[in-house]
C-alpha cells in the first residue's frame, strides 16, 4: 500500500547562509570590492603598466580613452558576475544592499573623525610618548573594528532584516510605477514642478564654481599628515627646503629647538658669549647667576623686524610681552653699553611650519562634475519614485479625481471675464494714481504744509558754499560738471548721489560724497533756484 508523504519546505532558519541579511550583507562586500577594484585597482595596475610594458608609446588621450573602455568593461562584467551568483535575490535584498552601502560610508567617517580625534589629542598632549602614532594609529583600528562589528550585529537582527523589507516594499529601489495608469497628469506635473525647482539650484552650484574649491570628497587617514617644509617655513631647523617630514616628527623637532636660545648680543666680554651661539636653557640659567646686578639676560623673540619681549630681564625699557620694533630695541640696548649696563640678549629658536596634507581615501573624484551629476540623478529618480510612493501616489489620484468632477469655464466666457478683470484693475488703477498724485500735491503745498518733503538739490548758495576755499574747497572744473544739478530736485540722498555719480564717475563723486551733501539745499523750495552760480 503506497503511502503518500508530504514534502515540507526546507525553513530558511535551517540554512542560515540564506538569510536575507547574510545575502545582503554579502552583496554589500561584492559591491564595496567591485567599486574599489574599478576606482583604485584597476586604475593603478594601469599607471603601474604605461610606460614599461603595458600599451608603450601611446599617447595620452588613447591610454584615458582605452582606461575608460576597460573600466566599462570591468564594471559589466561584475554586474553580470553578481547576477550569476544571485539570479533571483530574496525579496528586501535591494533595501538590504543600500542600508549595508550606507552602513558602511558612515562607519567610515566615524572612524575617520575619532581617529581624528585620537590624533589630536595624541598630537598636543604628547599622549603615550614617542609611541604615541603607533598607540593613536591601534586605536583607531581598535574604533573601527568596534563600530563595524557594532553594525554587522545590528544588521544580522531581525529588526533589520524587517526594515529591509519595508524599505522593499515602499519602491525605492524599483522602476516599477504603483498604479501606472491612474493620476497620469497630476503625476507629471508634481514631476515637472520638483524638477523645476531643483534644477537651477543645481546648476548655479555649478556654474558658480562653487565646488572647484576642492578636487575630491573622501575620508581622511587620520596619523597620515605629511608636512611640506617650504624655504621661508624653515625657522631655525636644519631641514633643506622642500623637505617632506611626518607631522609628528616635525613636532619631535621643534620640541628640541624649543629649551634652545640664540646669542643675539654677547653682553660683557667675561661671559665668554659669541654673537650666534647656541646655548641650552641650563646655560642661561648659569648666565643668569652669573651675569650681575641690572644686566639679567633679555630673551627675545623675533617676527619680521620687530622683537617680542618674552624677559625683559633688568631693561627699564622692555616690558615682557611687549613688542618693539628692531632699531628701537637696538637704540635702546646702546644707550644701556652707554651706562655700563651690558645686558645679554637671546633669541628663542623659531619652528619650523609648512602644509599639512593627509591621505585621502577617495569617494568622489572630480567633485565640480560628480557632484552635480549625481544631483541631476538622485534628483530625477526621486521625482519618479515620489510619485509613486504609495500614500502619495494615491493622494495624487485623489486628486485628480477631484479635478476631473470641477466644471471648467468654456473658452468664450473665459475670454469674457479676463477683458472685464483687466479693464476694472486698469481703471482702479487710475483712478488711485490720480487721486494720490492730487492729495500729494495740495498737502505737499507750501501753504498747507500737511506733507513735509525733503528735497535735496544744489543752489547758488550751495555753489557758493562749495567753492569757497574755507568751506568745500571743491576744483571750478569739479563745478562746472555739477552744472546740471543747478535747477534739479531729489526726493532722497540716494537719487542725488546716483545724479552726481552720473556726472562725475564713482571715484570721484566718492571722493567728494560728504561735502556735497554737508551744502546741498536740502529744503522744499529754494528761493534762489533761478540765480546763477557765483564762483
Amino acid at each position: 500500500m503506497a503511502v503518500a508523504v508530504k514534502n515540507s519546505a526546507e525553513s530558511t532558519a535551517n540554512r542560515p547562509l540564506a538569510r536575507l541579511a547574510v545575502v545582503s550583507l554579502a552583496g554589500s562586500v561584492y559591491v564595496v570590492a567591485g567599486l574599489a577594484l574599478i576606482g583604485y585597482g584597476i586604475p593603478s595596475l594601469w599607471g603601474t603598466g604605461e610606460g614599461n610594458w603595458l600599451l608603450p608609446g601611446l599617447g595620452g588621450f588613447v591610454n584615458t580613452a582605452l582606461l575608460a573602455l576597460f573600466l566599462i568593461a570591468a564594471a559589466v562584467g561584475l554586474v553580470a558576475a553578481g547576477r550569476y551568483l544571485l539570479p533571483a535575490p530574496p525579496r528586501g535584498f535591494s533595501g538590504g544592499l543600500f542600508v549595508g552601502l550606507a552602513g558602511l560610508a558612515l562607519i567610515g567617517w566615524l572612524t575617520s573623525w575619532l581617529g581624528s580625534v585620537v590624533e589630536y589629542f595624541t598630537y598636543h598632549y604628547d599622549l603615550f610618548g614617542s609611541a604615541g602614532p603607533r598607540v593613536g594609529i591601534v586605536v583607531t583600528i581598535l574604533i573601527g573594528l568596534g563600530l563595524l562589528a557594532l553594525g554587522v550585529r545590528y544588521y544580522l537582527s531581525p529588526a533589520a532584516e524587517a526594515l529591509f523589507i519595508t524599505l522593499e516594499n515602499q519602491g525605492w529601489f524599483t522602476v516599477t510605477p504603483y498604479k501606472k495608469s491612474q493620476g497620469q497628469r497630476v503625476r507629471r506635473g508634481t514631476i515637472l514642478g520638483i524638477l523645476v525647482l531643483t534644477l537651477p539650484g543645481i546648476w548655479i552650484l555649478h556654474s558658480n564654481n562653487t565646488l572647484r574649491t576642492t578636487p575630491s570628497w573622501g575620508l581622511t587617514i587620520p596619523f597620515s599628515g605629511q608636512v611640506t617644509v617650504a624655504e621661508r617655513d624653515r625657522g631655525d631647523t636644519d631641514l633643506a627646503p622642500g623637505t617632506v617630514i611626518d607631522r609628528f616628527a616635525l613636532r619631535d623637532v621643534n620640541a628640541a629647538l624649543a629649551n634652545q636660545y640664540d646669542v643675539v648680543y654677547a653682553g660683557p666680554p667675561r661671559l665668554g658669549l659669541k654673537v650666534g651661539q647656541r646655548l641650552s636653557a641650563e646655560q642661561l640659567e648659569e648666565i643668569r647667576q652669573n651675569s650681575g646686578e641690572g644686566r639679567r639676560p633679555i630673551v627675545i623673540s623675533r617676527s619680521g623686524d620687530s622683537y617680542e619681549i618674552k624677559e625683559p630681564g633688568d631693561a627699564s625699557f622692555a616690558a615682557q610681552n611687549r613688542s618693539m620694533p628692531r632699531k628701537e630695541f637696538e637704540r635702546e640696548l646702546t644707550r644701556l653699553r652707554i651706562d655700563d649696563k651690558d645686558p645679554v640678549v637671546v633669541r628663542t629658536l623659531r619652528p619650523a611650519t609648512g602644509t599639512v596634507e593627509y591621505r585621502q581615501l577617495t569617494l568622489i573624484p572630480y567633485v565640480w562634475l560628480t557632484v552635480p551629476l549625481l544631483l541631476v540623478v538622485l534628483t530625477v529618480w526621486l521625482a519618479y519614485r515620489i510619485v509613486n510612493y504609495p500614500v502619495f501616489a494615491d493622494f495624487l489620484i485623489a486628486t485628480e479625481a477631484e479635478l476631473n468632477k470641477v466644471s471648467w469655464t468654456p473658452r468664450k466666457r473665459l475670454f469674457q471675464d479676463t477683458i472685464v478683470v483687466l479693464v476694472t484693475v486698469l481703471l482702479l488703477t487710475f483712478f488711485l494714481a490720480t487721486v494720490d498724485v492730487g492729495w500729494g500735491w495740495i498737502l505737499s503745498n507750501p501753504y498747507i504744509g500737511v506733507l513735509r518733503v525733503t528735497r535735496y538739490s544744489l543752489t547758488a548758495e550751495s555753489f557758493r558754499n562749495l567753492a569757497d576755499p574755507e568751506k568745500g574747497n571743491m576744483p571750478r572744473e569739479v563745478l562746472v560738471k555739477l552744472t546740471p544739478l543747478e535747477r534739479a530736485r531729489y526726493e532722497s540722498a540716494g537719487d542725488f548721489l546716483a545724479a552726481v555719480e552720473r556726472l562725475l564717475g564713482r571715484d570721484e563723486a566718492a571722493r567728494y560724497r560728504q561735502v556735497l551733501l554737508e551744502y546741498a539745499d536740502v529744503r522744499n523750495a529754494s528761493s534762489d533756484a533761478d540765480a546763477k552760480p557765483q564762483w
